[in-house]
């Protein structure tokens, strides 16, 4: 059994009550028993309410002295238990094997052993006992229950046990230091790391197992021991050149006072996912260069398509202006309108790649609403009108007519819904409408809906749409064609401006399109004293323009809308002959076209900004290229360039960027409603404009004197008729013959009558022919004057 020296010669023990030298107590008359064991009431009471258990034999074994607490405890009271013939025997099991405690020295030196003790009730419990033998043969013992103290120290010790194993068997590397560094415990996974013996570890310091360990281990071991976590990564080559890699974490560990008490450090060899780590890392780049290939490709595709529908813009544009017959100007349209399509399908494969890439860029100005809404409807006119559709717009008069956002996505998300509606839509109508909703301080929220009569949208489908290349109708003999990139564009700018986009459709009576978006307010308007924009530009001399392009029908069609607009313009085929002519020749602002053979026009640029005179260091520069990505137009603005413009170039923005930048002022400085004017045309526009032709200002100013009444004529015959496609066709081209001067009036009482005609409302277009007749006539007045002075006179007959 074990002892428990807490209790050796403690106070209430019977060691030391007396001594073998100490000689027999007096018997006093009357008592049956040679010693008196209580010699008063008081050490009566003392035993009774103390609560160890004390239990008295005579030499005989009989119990003079059983206690309270035996009782509760063991269930025997006093007169049972001193009835019973053997009580000792009865209680105390197993008896020494030398013939009892009463004849064992060992037993009865008044230390406390474990001891098994059976209560009345059968148990066996667990109990401690010091006896004592007095010099008559008496024994006293002293017990306490130590069975639940015996359950707790047998958890702990098995909790100890399971924790050694634990740590022993841990698959990582696990060890505990005190604050000497010297092991506590270490796991077998820890010592297998280290190669240390796990038998001869515990005990020893770690230093002395590990004396080759680097300086900055030390250092570590200290910040770790002052109460800090540290952890990192170490690297090693093994003796056959492999490299590993190490994971390690230093943590303090602290005792029942809250003092640190060591170290624990925990490691695990991470070898295998570094090499995955450096796999991805390859993959991502290879990735990465996957991407940046894609995107040069589509970059070199793009330029390369761009440049020859520059070409075919321009030169069509150029021969739509001069003087045709009908099947010709149908023909060209047609030629245009294809061309317009192709350059569709490059900005939308330009597009998904700048979104994929986080590439895509927003701008935020003032725009007027109307106008771009209506800029954006008009090219798709004539489409609607040869399908026999109804495309009608209708915007609120309380929606404010200027709003802060960018205008270009908003046009790119409104064409791209608008196409899909007039492609899929056979017969009936196609109408946009905004309304104005969700609106709060500082900004006005617009829903745009989109709605057509067209053959719907099976709900089987709805899960594709918004999807990259996804079409409903996708087999060999399809009828509607598509690279299904416009509605998962349009999605993804919503998203990116802060809206919403979803859609309506039952797969039978067409399809409604949604997106919302939230607008800024613009800024007040400030009481800075402006001048009038023509004021300004009266007294300024024609720009000179130098313009670099070495494609032929890209560099015919600019010279002469550039011409047209009154400029002077001399041209260069390569970055050479620019710089050459810099050196000789003052000019206002250069158009570069960023690729041409020799030098190019990047380079051209930067030998430009490098001049050291100033007159050359500081021309503007208008990139006009191809080259339509983001990033290829930040490399071209940090080489120089004022401004980028991607081709085909819209020729009255290409105008007013260079009247900005060579410091004249652009004829238009911002969305306007259309406004009357009393007069027909701005004559010193036409002048400017037709300067450097006079004989084509005279074809073109016949032409109008010539052909309007005649336009006008079938106007009001078709719609005596009520031929409305007629109607429309003949105020399309009258647009077309206006646009030359231009004739603002005229353009728009057209415009207006092609819209109405659709609709079929009689009586407005002929409010609106009445009042074209007016404009008409009062146009052809004026040009006949101007004939008159400049190449003879010509007759001027009434429409």
């Amino acid at each position: 059994m074990n002892e428990d020296p807490r209790y050796e010669n403690a106070p209430g023990s019977l060691s030391g009550l007396t001594d073998e030298n100490d000689p027999p107590a007096e018997i006093p008359a009357g008592q049956d028993h040679p010693h008196q064991l209580v010699s008063s009431p008081d050490h009566t009471s003392v035993l009774e309410n103390t609560p160890v258990l004390v239990a008295g034999f005579d030499s005989f074994r009989h119990v003079k002295i059983w206690n309270e607490p035996c009782e509760r405890l063991l269930g025997w009271t006093t007169q049972e238990i001193t009835a019973c013939p053997d009580p000792f025997d009865r209680i105390f099991l197993p008896r020494p094997s030398d013939g009892g405690i009463f004849h064992s020295e060992e037993w009865t030196d008044g230390r406390f052993r474990e001891t098994t003790v059976r209560a009345r009730d059968g148990r066996c419990l667990s109990q401690r006992w010091a006896f004592h033998r007095l010099h008559d043969g008496t024994v006293i013992g002293l017990g306490y229950d130590s069975s639940e103290l015996t359950r707790v120290e047998e958890e702990l010790s098995r909790s100890e046990e399971m924790l050694r194993i634990f740590v022993q068997n841990v698959p990582a590397a696990i060890a505990m230091l005190d604050r000497s560094m010297t092991y506590l415990a270490a796991s077998r996974h820890y010592c297998a790391s280290l190669r240390l013996d796990p038998d001869q570890i515990i005990g020893r310091s770690h230093y002395d197992l590990l004396p080759d360990i680097k300086p900055a281990w030390y250092e570590e071991h200290r910040r770790a021991l002052a109460g800090e976590i540290r952890r990192g990564e170490e690297s090693w080559v093994r003796a056959d050149g492999q490299t590993e890699w190490l994971w390690w974490e230093l943590r303090p560990w602290r005792d029942e006072k809250g003092e640190i008490g060591g170290l624990l450090t925990s490691g695990e060899i991470i070898t295998r996912q570094k090499k995955l780590e450096a796999e991805l890392r390859e993959a991502k780049i290879a990735a990465e260069n996957a991407s940046r290939a894609k995107s040069e490709f589509l970059a070199n595709i793009s330029h390369e398509l761009r440049t020859p529908l520059s070409s075919i813009f321009g030169l069509t544009e150029m021969t739509l202006a001069s003087r045709l017959n009908q099947e010709q100007r149908t023909n060209l349209e047609m030629v245009k309108e294809s061309a317009g399509a192709l350059l569709q399908i490059i900005n939308d494969l330009l597009d998904i790649s700048r979104i994929e890439a986080l590439e895509m860029s927003f701008q935020t100005q003032l725009f007027g609403l109307r106008q771009t809404v209506s800029a954006i409807i008009d090219p798709f006119r004539p489409l609607a009108r040869r399908k026999g559709l109804r495309l009608q717009l209708r915007i609120p008069p309380t929606i404010p007519h200027s709003l802060v956002g960018d205008p270009d996505r908003v046009g790119q998300v409104l064409r791209n819904l608008l196409s899909n509606a007039i492609k899929f839509t056979r017969h009936g109508s196609v109408t946009i409408q905004i309304k104005e909703m969700d609106s709060q301080t500082g900004t006005t929220g617009l829903l745009f809906r989109i709605r057509d009569t067209g053959i719907g949208i099976d709900p089987v489908h709805h899960s594709r749409l918004f999807q990259n290349f996804s079409q409903i109708h996708s087999s060999y003999d399809k009828e509607f064609g598509g690279t299904g990139l416009g509605l998962a564009i349009s999605k993804k700018l919503v998203e990116a401006m802060g809206g919403t986009i979803w859609f309506e459709s039952d797969g039978h009576s067409g399809s409604t399109f949604f997106f919302k978006l939230a607008f800024l307010h613009p800024p007040k308007p400030t009481h800075a004293r402006t001048e009038p924009a023509e004021a300004n530009s009266a007294g300024s001399p024609a720009p000179f323009v130098l313009l670099a392009e070495d494609n032929a029908p890209s560099r015919r069609y600019l010279l002469h809308f550039l011409q047209q607009a009154g400029f002077h313009v001399i041209s260069a085929q390569s970055g050479y002959e620019v710089l050459s002519i810099l050196a000789r020749t003052p000019v206002d602002l250069v158009m570069m076209d960023m690729q041409m053979p020799g030098m190019d026009g990047l380079n051209a640029t930067r030998r430009i900004r490098e001049s050291t005179d100033p007159r050359i260091r500081t021309v503007p520069i208008i990139a006009v290229t191809a080259y339509a990505r983001p990033e290829d137009q930040q490399r071209f603005l940090a080489a120089g360039v004022n401004k980028c413009l991607a081709k085909p170039v819209h020729i009255p923005l290409l105008i007013e960027e260079i009247l900005i930048l060579a410091g004249g002022t652009p004829r238009s400085t911002g969305p306007a409603d259309p406004v009357e004017d009393s007069r027909p045309f701005n004559v010193e526009e036409l002048k400017t404009r037709w300067r450097k032709h006079p004989d084509l200002m005279h074809e073109i100013c016949t032409s109008f004197v010539k052909e309007a009444p005649e336009l006008v004529r079938r106007l009001e015959k078709a719609a005596a008729a009520e031929a409305w496609p007629s109607v429309a066709e003949a105020a399309h081209l009258l647009q077309n013959l206006a646009a030359m001067f231009p004739l603002p009036n005229v353009i728009r009482i057209s415009r207006a009558i092609e819209d109405i005609a659709v609709g079929g409302e009689k009586a407005a277009v002929k409010a609106q022919i009445h009042q074209l007749m007016g404009n008409v006539r009062m146009t052809r007045k004026a040009i006949a004057r101007i004939l008159t002075r400049n190449a003879g006179s010509l007759t001027d007959e009434s429409p």
